[in-house]
């Protein structure tokens, strides 16, 4: 018979037992809580330990009876230098009151089956409800008028009173500043008047309009740019004193007698019914437009 040393019998002894423990597969569930009341969540966890290069699958869970589905983690590896641990941790919680229990769970390492324990948790409702009671419905609230209630109410209206005032006055303050400010955004004397030709120049080719409206019209544009060009008053002059406000505007000659001349064509329309050409219209149109630019040149 071989008699081996004590001190290598027990290094013998050892490294077969960790050989046997790295070949063994350990598979186990456990909770945080043991006891939850209703709504609460517990966390199960499921841990298996086993060698490494060993296949395996692991558990498929769809529902827990009792319990519903908070998260649902996904399973870890963790490689050691003894083995290889899988561990998944889920929430779950629970509405029906009781000791339940989860039933074993179990995964598959090369063909054999592991299987944890069962794992038991109670579910109570909170410790002030009690089920067996009666239920009462909710008194309605009874209107009760506090001297605080009115002076809000008080405050609220005089609040509103003068809220209103305030903008009565803003709005009357604002509204000549409105007017005021209309003139500020005006289009330039020389603008509007090109404008309005453009626009009685349309007319005019259309045939839309009175002969007569026509020369009112066009004797208008030249009064209004003047009035506004050069601060004169225009409105309740007739041409012939206008004649002599456009003498001192200093105009070329030829261009001011053309000027005179178209003013006087204007006259003998409105007031002698005469009826000039329709070469005359135009020919008036584009005197009074040119004196108007030369006008606005010698401003400039």
């Amino acid at each position: 018979m071989i008699f081996l040393p004590r001190t290598l019998t027990v290094w013998i002894l050892l490294l077969l037992t960790a050989t046997q423990l790295q070949s063994q597969v350990l598979v186990k569930m456990a909770s945080d809580k043991d006891h939850i009341l209703v709504g609460e969540t517990v966390k199960i966890t499921i841990e298996a330990r086993l060698p490494l290069g060993e296949r395996f699958n692991w558990i498929s869970w769809d529902t827990i009876p009792h319990f519903e589905w908070i998260e649902k983690g996904q399973p870890k590896e963790i490689d050691g230098i003894d083995g290889k641990k899988v561990l998944q941790e889920m929430t779950v919680t629970g509405y029906d009151t009781g000791y339940w229990v989860i039933p074993r769970q179990h995964i598959k390492v090369s063909g054999k089956t592991y299987y944890t324990d069962t794992l038991g948790i109670r579910i109570d409702y909170s410790s002030n409800f009690n089920p067996e009671e009666e239920y009462r419905d909710i008194k309605e609230p009874e209107d009760v008028r506090s001297p605080e209630a009115d002076n809000l109410r008080w405050y609220i209206l005089a609040a509103a009173t003068v809220l209103i005032l305030v903008l009565m006055y803003i709005f009357l303050r604002r509204k000549p500043a409105q007017k005021g400010s209309k003139d500020t955004v005006r289009v330039s004397a020389f603008d509007e008047a090109m404008i309005a030709i453009t626009a009685l120049r349309k007319q005019l080719v259309k045939n839309e309009m009175d002969v007569k409206m026509y020369y009112t019209q066009l004797n208008d544009i030249l009064r209004n740019f003047v009035a506004r060009q050069f601060h004169l008053s225009t409105k309740e002059k007739t041409n012939d004193e206008l004649a002599i406000q456009l003498r001192q505007l200093n105009m070329p000659p030829d261009q001011y007698t053309s000027l005179i001349q178209a003013l006087r064509m204007a006259d003998f329309v409105k007031f002698a019914r005469y009826l000039p050409p329709a070469t005359d219209n135009e020919k008036t149109l584009l005197v009074i437009e040119s004196s108007i630019v030369s006008l606005n040149k010698s401003t400039q």
